[in-house]
């Protein structure tokens, strides 16, 4: 557990919101962090996006709530921690989203993001950002506001500009692995294939068609390393 992770701990929160809970990475972060049944809100915009991976942080504690992330149906003040993990760049006005992660924040709660960021430093982590972007692109064609990552500077600022009591960032990397697991490159081929044909299924896409190709080449050559990420929290 690192030092976010303890400052985290001391701060005993009894309510906690996980904002576009997606497969439930963030509930079940914060579920390592605090243990018992203390309840976790799991808000996303449609009942599809609870996921079957609820079972990891214990469907018992979560308390799902479908709603828009930056219109959240809770009163104001009620929440002692607020967390969004992986899903701010999945909204086209993050500010907005954070600004209600306040209002629902009762005094001297703590508000926590967790992002990757597009500053890579090795080509395997930047075959991880060249994906990411590939993917928002053809999820915006196809309808659906999918943003590039965030700068360090961009995401620090958005939550520098709440003016918190406190701010602890830190910088994460993941495990090194082999960047060119068997494994995961059939994975990664695979969902690229998904993509691909969706692609050509939706038709005037060719541009995003050649760059998926070119992409997969680039994963036979450079591998894939997951990117760094940024966890911020701050306390109000």
């Amino acid at each position: 557990m690192g030092e976010l992770e303890h400052r985290l701990e001391a701060l005993h929160p009894g309510r906690m919101l996980d904002l576009a809970t997606g497969r439930g990475g963030g509930a079940a972060w914060l579920a390592s962090i605090f243990a018992g049944d203390a309840p976790i809100v799991c808000s996303d915009f449609s009942p599809r996006g609870f996921r079957a991976d609820s079972h990891a942080f214990g469907e018992r504690r979560m308390l799902p709530l479908v709603c828009d992330g930056g219109a959240l149906s809770l009163d104001e003040g009620t929440m002692d921690l607020v967390c969004c993990v992986n899903s701010l760049h999945h909204f086209p006005q993050p500010g907005v989203v954070l600004e209600e992660m306040r209002r629902v924040a009762a005094p001297g709660a703590a508000l926590v993001i967790s992002e990757m960021h597009s500053e890579t430093s090795t080509d395997a982590q930047a075959t991880h950002r060249a994906l990411h972007h590939w993917w928002a692109a053809c999820d915006r064609l196809m309808g659906e506001y999918h943003g590039e990552t965030f700068t360090r500077a961009e995401l620090q600022g958005l939550v520098e500009n709440m003016e918190p009591a406190e701010l602890l960032v830190e910088e994460r990397h993941a495990d090194g692995g082999d960047p060119q697991d068997p494994r995961l490159m059939r994975w990664l081929e695979n969902g690229c294939d998904g993509y691909l044909q969706r692609l050509r299924d939706h038709g005037g896409s060719e541009d995003l068609i050649r760059r998926g190709l070119d992409l997969k080449q680039r994963l036979r050559e450079k591998g894939f390393s997951p990117a760094p990420r940024l966890i911020i929290l701050a306390v109000l």
